[in-house]
This record gives structure tokens, C-alpha cells and sequence, in this order.
């Protein structure tokens, strides 16, 4: 299997009329200054709901309740939400996700896909199938959820892996602190997957 996608993702409370390319460059949220940025902006009732852009190479994608910083790379964006939480301090979070997508040939996937019970007697009322889904939930420790699905199709197979970890305030710690401890796991996470595939398939991540 071969990483096709990784980010992390802060679910909370944010502004898309705020954090926006002129924005981040204007308080150096972003290493990178371009003139020009190609931005998409989706609309809901009266204001925006989602902004889409590149900058420092990354992926943006800023709505009323998340944001979302990736890349095709084992690469944490980590920096440039905390870069931007310096400068919202205040801002409500409930949570962090830290996201994984691996893709496979499907002639190259080396174990039979999961299937319904019976399938095969099935089969006549089923019909061709085109496509399975298997979904695993695991509870690595008190705070952290692991949820895989697994997605095949004829000719492809897809792993996306979520780290969630709740983030609240307490009385020993801040929502703030336990969402940068969170988005410090990366790579921890990064390399736990790659193990994780290895056991299943007997194959190292390419």
C-alpha cells in the first residue's frame, strides 16, 4: 500500500471571513508568501461555509466547525495549527483527528476481502458486486480512538485510517494543551499504521 493522503483535522469553532491565505501570510502563519492565491469558497446561508486552498504546499480547507491541514506525505502539519492557535488562543475545540489514506492495486492486495455473512449464498439476490466496505473501531487508551475502513472496489483498494482524540477543558489541563499533545502523535500514529499493515498484509507501507 502506498500513502495517498495524511492531515489533521481540529474540530471546533473557526471563521472562514478570518482564516484565509491573505490572513495567514499577513501574520506568518505560512513560511511562503505568494501574491496570488487560488482560493474556493463554498456558500452556505448568507456567509461562507468552507474556504479551499494551497499554501506551504499543504492542503486548507477551513469551515464554521473544522480545520483541515494535509498533504500527500507522511508530513505534520502540526506547526501551522499551532502557529495559528497563538493567534486565536480562545478559539472552542472539542477535538483533533489525525488522518491517514493508503491505496492498493487491488490485484496487488494480498487478502481476501471481508464479505457478509453467506455471501456467496447470496450471491442470486446480491448480484455482482462491485464494491465492499469493512470497518474496524479499536480504543488504543483512554483519549484515542482508532477507526479503520477498509474500501474495495474492482479495481482498487483503499485504508483510511482516524486517530480521534477529544480535547476539554479540566482542571489540570487546557483544550488547547491537549490538542497540541494530540497533534504531537503524528508520526507515533504514522508508524503504528505502517505496523498495522504489516501485520495484515506481510507488506511494508510504499
Amino acid at each position: 500500500m502506498r500513502l495517498t493522503d495524511s492531515n489533521i483535522v481540529l474540530l471546533g469553532g473557526f471563521n472562514p471571513n478570518i482564516i484565509e491565505p491573505a490572513w495567514l501570510s499577513r501574520h506568518d502563519v505560512v513560511e511562503k508568501k505568494p501574491e496570488e492565491v487560488m482560493t474556493e469558497i463554498q456558500f452556505g446561508p448568507g456567509a461562507p461555509q468552507m474556504m479551499r486552498f494551497n499554501l506551504d504546499g499543504l492542503r486548507w480547507e477551513v469551515s464554521l466547525d473544522r480545520i483541515l491541514i494535509g498533504s500527500g506525505e507522511a508530513r505534520s502539519p502540526a506547526k501551522w495549527i499551532l502557529r495559528l492557535l497563538e493567534l486565536l488562543p480562545h478559539t472552542p475545540l472539542r477535538a483533533v483527528g489525525i488522518n491517514f489514506k493508503l491505496r492498493s492495486d487491488r490485484a496487488d492486495w494480498p487478502l481476501e476481502i471481508p464479505k457478509l455473512p453467506n455471501q456467496e449464498g447470496a450471491a442470486s439476490l446480491i448480484g455482482e458486486v462491485v464494491a465492499s466496505t469493512a470497518v474496524t473501531r479499536g480504543r488504543l487508551d483512554s483519549v484515542t480512538q482508532l477507526n479503520l475502513t477498509l474500501n474495495a472496489t474492482e479495481s482498487e483498494v483503499v485504508l483510511d485510517a482516524n486517530f480521534h482524540r477529544g480535547v476539554v477543558n479540566t482542571e489540570t489541563q487546557s483544550a488547547l494543551e491537549m490538542a497540541k499533545q494530540a497533534m504531537s502523535e503524528f508520526d507515533g500514529d504514522w508508524a503504528r499504521l505502517c505496523s498495522i499493515v504489516s501485520e495484515m498484509t506481510g507488506k511494508e507501507v510504499g
